[in-house]
């Protein structure tokens, strides 16, 4: 498997392994789900039985998270706040957060900018403050454990109450699942430690150079991996310890269908004609390759694919529920939420409808709640804007900048950037007159008839001309940070910066240069939609 492809698969499964309630079997499998039971309606909350128990209490652009013993997050305007069944209409405290992860084994991690990562209780109060050293942590698993990443960009591992269980020494670190995680040292080599998450210790460990995995964690203690070197390779399934328990054999060409995992002692899998089987816990195959498409819902339940249809089956390839159905949402319960052309069903299991509904949906949550420090955020944006907020030369300029001259031949302005994860700086940097010119000598060319003056050039050259002015942007990547907030503390590391600011709210500043000296003016204005325009003037007094 691609080692890239790896990596950002295993940050999802981070999120998917945390996303169980406490009832639940699997994953898919729900005791509330957030509807609108008309077009246009507000948010509701319906049980497993299909009764209603919150009715239209959320506005129709909010968001529901899935629903964890009782306790659910609302997001809207890009703000988190906690609920329960209790107390639908009241949020259960009165701060709201910018991250926040589903609740699993009782806990979610939250966030809010220039705040330490907190571990909180379906109750809203806080379990643990985690460091600032600590600059992301993940959903925690249905185990209480929780992969983080340090300001190294290092990978370890918590548990619900905030301690540190695995040091974050690895470059790479897999989602929790039955106490045990895959941990990689370093990226560039990839053998798999199997680690003990309550003490970190080594259970064992896979070799890459012979076996490439299919799926990133454990389920009923066994992970799924194929020969490295062998195109034709079974299924390979692996203990706890890394070592081969049995290969799932299938007929030649048929082919493993990658990252799948066993939910609930079953696997699915393909045949290079794209079809979908299943096999059992001892790799038997219960259902040979015939459907379009298998999903494994957990409790020996399966959303298939026939005809372009879809339906549910048992384990025995008994039919559930019939093959009239666009697609499968998710169990609820013994009942199955299907989906109609136009509507939403609830199925009971023996394939007959209990009700129906608009719209189904539950909100992702964070992948992760972050630790952002808006000050140092700023402090390097306000370096980037002082570093253009004085009239440099065109060839001091490109010099500084690495520009090549002759990308700019006739210019009197240039683009430059300054990008990161978090904030992306655009800039126009006007001059007062040309920023290159072109050096020329004459020669005479006697050509036996005539003698003629022609001018030759000796290249291009930058010239003295000084910045007059900029138009820029500041483009804010993070969704979660406020850009009414960074601009106060961008304001506030200019003014560190011996910046004044005026009653327009221009910043200004006095710069001695060349023997001259000019007044630096920044103006900063907030656009609302994740953008601080800036400009820049120089004004010689």
């Amino acid at each position: 498997m691609n080692k890239s492809i790896l990596f950002y698969c295993s940050m999802v499964t981070i999120a998917l392994l945390s996303s169980c309630n406490k009832s639940e079997n699997t994953r898919f499998n729900h005791d509330y789900l957030p509807v609108k039971l008309s077009k246009g309606d507000n948010w509701s909350i319906i049980n497993k039985s299909g009764n209603v128990v919150v009715k239209e209490e959320y506005p129709a652009d909010a968001s529901i998270s899935r629903i964890y013993d009782g306790t659910y997050w609302v997001r809207q305007n890009n703000k988190y706040q906690l609920f329960s069944l209790d107390s639908p209409k009241k949020p259960l405290i009165d701060e709201d957060f910018t991250a926040a992860t589903k609740f699993s084994a009782g806990v979610s991690a939250v966030s809010n900018p220039n705040e330490p990562i907190r571990v909180i209780g379906t109750d809203g109060k806080t379990i643990a403050t985690l460091p600032t050293s600590i600059k992301r942590c993940f959903a925690f698993s249905e185990n209480g454990y929780a992969v983080v990443c340090d300001t190294n960009d290092k990978y370890g591992m918590i548990d619900k109450k905030g301690h540190i269980t695995i040091q974050p020494n690895y470059a790479y670190l897999a989602g929790e699942s039955e106490g045990l995680v895959l941990a990689v040292k370093e990226l560039g080599n990839w053998k798999y430690s199997i680690l003990d998450t309550k003490n970190g210790n080594q259970q064992g460990e896979i070799e890459d150079s012979k076996y490439d995995l299919q799926s990133l964690v454990f389920k009923d203690g066994k992970i799924t991996s194929v020969y490295q070197e062998d195109k034709e390779s079974p299924i390979v399934v692996l203990d706890k310890s890394g070592r081969r328990l049995f290969d799932i054999k299938r007929s030649a060409a048929n082919q493993y269908l990658k990252g799948e995992s066993y939910v609930d002692g079953y696997i699915v899998f393909a045949n290079s004609e794209g079809k979908f089987g299943i096999a059992d816990s001892k790799g038997e195959m219960t259902i040979r390759p015939k459907y379009d498409f298998i999903f494994n819902l957990g409790k020996g339940m399966f959303s298939v694919n026939k005809n372009g249809k879809f339906g549910i089956v048992n384990a025995e390839d008994e039919t559930v529920v019939d093959f009239d159905y666009k697609d499968t949402y998710c169990l609820m319960g013994d009942n199955f939420v299907m989906i109609n052309s136009n509507c939403y069903s609830l199925i009971d299991k023996n394939g007959k409808e209990i009700t129906s509904f608009e719209q189904a949906g539950m909100e992702s949550c964070s992948t992760y709640a972050e630790y952002v420090d808006i000050t140092n955020l700023a402090r390097k944006s306000a370096d980037v804007i002082t570093a253009f907020a004085m009239p440099l030369t065109a060839e001091l300029l490109a010099n500084q900048y690495h520009l090549n001259v002759d990308n700019y031949h006739y210019s009197s302005d240039c683009n430059l950037s300054n990008n990161s994860d978090k904030v992306s700086h655009e800039f126009r940097i006007y001059f007062n007159g040309r920023m290159t010119e072109e050096m020329t000598h004459q020669e005479q060319v006697d050509d036996g008839w005539f003698t003629t003056t022609h001018t030759v050039s000796d290249g291009w050259t930058w010239t003295d001309a000084t910045i007059s002015h900029i138009r820029g942007t500041l483009t804010i990547n993070d969704p979660n940070l406020s850009e009414e907030r960074f601009e106060q503390s961008l304001k506030k590391a200019l003014k560190d910066d011996a910046y004044e600011e005026t009653d327009n709210e221009t910043l200004t500043k006095a710069i001695e240069n060349n023997g001259k000296t000019y007044e630096s003016r920044i103006s900063l204005s907030n656009s609302g939609d994740n953008r601080i325009y800036i400009r820049i003037e120089h004004i010689e007094k």
